[in-house]
């Protein structure tokens, strides 16, 4: 009889590792369903972690992958709601800098290019360690806008020493000789396959 408490003791103790490692091959089941790109369900297997294990450590993470298999997946309201959730709950965690990051890429692989510049901009700024990489993004942005100075502005004002270099490949690219399509095209309706040696 006096067996029964320890024995009941022990098996709560010996409850704890291996409910961590539960967690931790949860999370491990779901970061292998994204590695072979099937993103609604590992998008199911991070939710089942934060349900089960919603205090754990590695929540801030989970729902950073799971933003990440959002995006991959294309369900972009979800990936900005779960961004949502993360900078909410975890407003100090290191995911939360990239967990905007992500927010703005949402926006630029939907091409909406001045909401995504807008966001890259606001991570920059409330996450200095990541402005450079912020900057950066902005000056894609500009780049797939057209906007080819703006951009070659952009990456000056960055300290890296990468930014003046893309900088510099930037005005120099300005300054190309550009061939025009409305002279392709007439000299190919005139000699079929002129346009071609003109470009």
């Amino acid at each position: 009889m006096r067996l029964l408490p320890l024995l009941l003791v022990l098996c709560l103790l010996s409850g704890g590792p291996a409910m961590a490692g539960d967690a931790d091959r949860q999370l491990d089941f779901a970061d292998h369903l994204f590695a072979q790109k099937d993103y609604y369900r590992a998008v199911t297997e991070y939710k089942r972690f934060l349900y089960l294990y919603p205090d754990d450590p590695a929540a801030p993470s989970a729902l950073l992958r799971m933003t990440r298999a959002y995006l991959a997946g294309e369900r972009w309201q979800e990936a900005d709601a779960t961004v949502d959730e993360l900078l909410k709950r975890y407003p100090e965690s290191r995911e939360a800098g990239r967990a905007a990051l992500l927010s703005a890429e949402v926006a630029f692989r939907q091409r909406n290019f001045s909401l995504a510049r807008q966001r890259y901009g606001s991570a920059g700024l409330h996450y200095p360690e990541l402005a450079d990489t912020a900057g950066y993004r902005i000056a894609w942005c500009l780049l797939e806008e057209g906007d080819i100075d703006q951009a070659r502005q952009q990456l000056e004002g960055l300290e890296a020493p990468q930014g003046q270099a893309l900088a510099a490949d930037l005005h120099r690219f300005a300054t190309l000789p550009r061939k025009s399509p409305a002279t392709a095209g007439l000299l190919s309706s005139v000699l079929p396959g002129a346009g071609q040696v003109y470009t």
